[in-house]
């Protein structure tokens, strides 16, 4: 894969890579449901092409819908499949708690935390990236 142009778009999401994180920025509007959820995270690991990345997943405030199962999916198996760990931000600081609660009680195969501000969670996922320097 040639990182320096990986950009990628479809319907529900645009992919890119920046400064070593997959950066996955949903489209304004969406009804954030289990089947969406499958097929954004189908591309994901379609595009990386068995890679791994700190990814960083975007929800717009705007979105119509964000089913509970639905945002499981986004922290589940296939979830973080190709993730060194992944961040999720949304508009909703109480949501953010909730959500972070709730992910504590689930086992995780890679980390995952919810965030407000997208700022924060890069600086989060800088330290993956770091990581996966270290271990070449």
């Amino acid at each position: 894969m040639n990182l320096k142009e990986f950009r990628r778009e479809t319907d529900q999401a645009s992919y890119r890579l920046v400064d070593g994180i997959l950066l996955i920025e949903l489209k304004s509007e969406l009804i954030l449901d289990e089947r969406i959820v499958r097929r954004i995270e189908e591309k994901r690991i379609e595009f990386i092409e068995g890679d791994q990345f700190p990814t960083l997943l975007i929800i717009p405030n705007n979105y119509l819908l964000l089913d509970k199962v639905a945002f499981k999916l986004f922290g589940g198996e296939k979830g973080v499949e190709g993730c060194t760990a992944k961040a999720i931000v949304i508009q909703s600081s109480i949501r953010r708690l909730m959500l972070n609660f709730r992910m504590s009680f689930f086992s995780k195969k890679r980390p995952i935390r919810v965030f407000t501000n997208k700022n924060e969670a890069r600086l989060w996922l800088f330290s993956f990236i770091k990581d996966q320097v270290n271990d070449l």
